[in-house]
């Protein structure tokens, strides 16, 4: 309780403009303004303020929200979160999650109109429902075989019986998968040691197909054909979009809009002319806004008022920086709710294989020069590395390092208040939490906040892996409240916005 109570006062002291402007992006007619989020630890430091990255606030901040769950779609609310974080998710969930595509195709016969570049491409962007997780991936030497591809057959002819074209329309549903492999292995080089049967159900509807049958692949007239094989492989949506799992996965911020002005009666009827959702008129008369985030296709024209002065005075549309309003669309070939789950893994697994690489300071500066190198290869500056300087014994080279670090980046509180190199590399430790607290501007909330009395040098990046680890926990519970429910949709409510009785499903604190 005492130190809940110390981190309210230290919020508490930050004036008011200062906690808007680092809570909220505010949104003009023509342009944003404070669109950057406030990560360095020192950015407030000049008036006392502590705005370093605290595990503990944000496992009391943090909130997950499902507001929507289908097959396909699903949206939540991630409250109280980075935006780096937010978008590593994001680009995870496009391009780094593996599925099952058509990668080569082997065109027996086409009289078709379609060429033969433009089908493949079609078959290779048609989702596939097969588990990746039962194959391996293919490199590009290897030969295929059951552990790495399945094999589709696609033979279509089209003919007229009785005045009624037969096989006008080509669909994926026409895809027949071979689970004995290719039926032309000579020409294919592609050979099964063991049929796939066994790893599939011998119910059809849970075997190898496209997710969806009525996928239009082609047209045909009466005495043409369409004849070939098409060798699904697993990859990524990073290699090609085929692989993606999402149709698209996106966010945008939590919206908010506040009378901070007198308003005319002409005014006041302006607005509730232009968008007559937003505004309404409360018990006393006076006119009140009733929920930005239920009406957001209104608020556009809000936006369009506040280029004339007299409403940009009076109003206020912000969006919160940490509060993100997240779609997932998948493909059908994942669930939706295991493709973030999936994401937050990947995301794990990219803190531990980072905290497995960070240096530890040694005596003599030798942590100076290895903390030299990950500067180098943080900012991506090839002159850093280069032209680095050599550790000298009592820590000299901390202290060029830390100058370096101070001159390049023009961080003046730095080379105020640089350590003096000591004995044993002391000043090689000091320059490493340099490092991390000017890590800042890379939005790396891992690199600044050690928990303190922790013997492992590297504690921040596995509290960053802690968090990811509670947030899928807490995401799971949440998810399982989602599907216990039978509705599939609620209306967001202002005045209880994360009430657990109107959303599917919804955690608290982790």
């Amino acid at each position: 309780m005492v130190k809940d109570k110390e981190k309210k006062k230290k919020k508490a002291q930050l004036p008011e403009h200062l906690e808007e402007a680092k809570d909220y992006v505010e949104c003009g007619a023509l342009m944003n303004k404070n669109v950057n989020t406030y990560t360095s630890a020192n950015i407030l430091r000049p008036i006392g303020y502590d705005n370093s990255w605290d595990l503990e606030e944000f496992q009391t901040d943090f909130k997950v929200v499902i507001n929507k769950l289908d097959p396909m779609v699903m949206e939540f609310d991630l409250i109280g979160c980075d935006p780096a974080i937010a978008n590593a998710l994001r680009r995870i969930l496009i391009a780094e999650i593996p599925t099952m595509a058509a990668e080569h195709i082997f065109m027996v016969d086409n009289t078709s109109i379609i060429q033969d570049e433009v089908l493949s491409h079609r078959l290779g962007m048609v989702p596939l429902m097969i588990d990746p997780g039962l194959f391996i991936e293919k490199n590009t030497e290897e030969a295929p075989n059951e552990k790495n591809t399945v094999v589709f057959k696609l033979d279509v002819t089209c003919r007229r019986e009785n005045g009624v074209i037969i096989n006008e329309k080509v669909m994926s549903s026409q895809l027949k998968w071979l689970p004995h492999g290719s039926e032309m292995p000579d020409e294919t080089s592609c050979r099964f040691a063991a049929g796939q049967g066994h790893m599939f159900s011998e119910d059809e509807a849970l075997q190898p197909r496209p997710v969806l049958p009525d996928i239009l692949l082609a047209k045909l007239r009466p005495g043409q054909c369409i004849q070939l094989e098409a060798h699904c492989t697993k990859g990524v949506g990073k290699d090609h979009a085929k692989w993606s799992p999402v149709a698209t996965a996106w966010y945008r911020l939590h919206p908010e809009l506040r009378i901070v002005g007198e308003l005319t009666e002409e005014m006041e009827a302006e607005l509730e002319a232009a968008a007559p959702p937003v505004f309404q008129r409360g018990a006393d008369g006076k006119l009140e806004v009733t929920s930005a985030r239920r009406n957001e296709f209104h608020l556009e024209k809000v936006r369009g008022l506040l280029e004339r002065p007299e409403f940009a005075k009076a109003l206020k549309y912000l969006k919160k920086k940490d509060h993100f309003i997240f779609t997932i669309e998948s493909t059908g070939i994942v669930a939706p709710q295991e493709l973030f789950l999936q994401a937050l893994d990947a995301l794990e697994g990219k803190a531990q294989l980072l905290a497995g690489r960070l240096p530890t300071p040694t005596p003599g500066g030798q942590g100076a020069a290895t903390c030299w190198q990950a500067v180098g290869s943080i900012y991506q500056e090839p002159f850093l590395r280069r032209s680095r300087p050599t550790p000298t014994p009592g820590g000299q080279g901390a202290a060029t390092c830390w100058q370096a670090v101070g001159s390049i980046y023009q961080e003046p509180f730095l080379r105020r208040s640089r350590p003096t190199p000591t004995p044993g590399g002391q000043g090689a430790a000091t320059c490493w939490q340099a490092v991390g607290s000017l890590s800042g501007r890379l939005q790396a909330p891992f690199l600044r906040s050690p928990f303190s009395g922790s013997p492992d040098p590297h504690p921040h990046l596995e509290g960053y892996s802690y968090l990811l680890a509670g947030c899928r926990l807490h995401f799971s519970g949440a998810l399982s409240q989602a599907l216990q429910t039978q509705a599939h949709w609620y209306r967001y409510s202002e005045d209880n916005p994360y009430d657990h009785n109107k959303s599917l499903g919804s955690i608290g604190s982790l």
